[in-house]
């Protein structure tokens, strides 16, 4: 078993074109994932874990998705696999958040786009610009390539 991260963007964005209706789907999809165990956190000002059978996945909607707020997560963890499910609509600095993938190669983070009018630009702007190129190895994912991205987290 492999343990995943499942980190859901819970801004305002999220609560429109049916986007917690495809988050369901997708984080039911990762449940039932045989290969991956999942924890399960809610992303807006702040990240916090949720119980993904007995919460709402979308609750309380907090204005955006802090890029701050994802920096501390992502710096608390040693070792980890973090899938990250937003439609790209982002506030703040993406310098850090660069700079932590480059330097930390044991967190891997994927992105997986969300809805029909996800960010793809800012999305990108997530990762370090030479990054793709650098590893040979996808980071960000429509909604449509979740078992990549899953499958990603898997291989050695």
């Amino acid at each position: 078993m492999t343990k995943v991260l499942v980190v859901i963007d819970n801004s305002g964005s999220m609560f429109c074109l049916s986007k917690s209706d495809i988050l369901e789907s997708i984080c039911r999809s990762i449940y039932l994932h045989e290969d991956i165990e999942a924890d399960y956190y809610r992303w807006d000002t702040s990240i916090t874990r949720i119980d993904y059978q007995n919460e709402e996945l979308i609750k309380d909607v907090k204005g955006t998705a802090n890029l701050g707020a994802l920096v501390d997560f992502i710096e608390q963890q040693v070792v980890g696999n973090i899938i990250l499910l937003t439609d790209g609509y982002i506030d703040g600095d993406k310098t850090d958040l660069n700079r932590i993938l480059k330097e930390n190669k044991e967190i891997k983070v994927r992105l997986v786009g969300v809805g029909a009018d996800w960010n793809s630009v800012v999305s990108s702007q997530l990762f370090p610009p030479s990054f793709i190129a650098e590893n040979k190895t996808w980071y960000i994912f429509n909604m449509l390539e979740l078992d990549a991205a899953l499958d990603s987290f898997l291989e050695v």
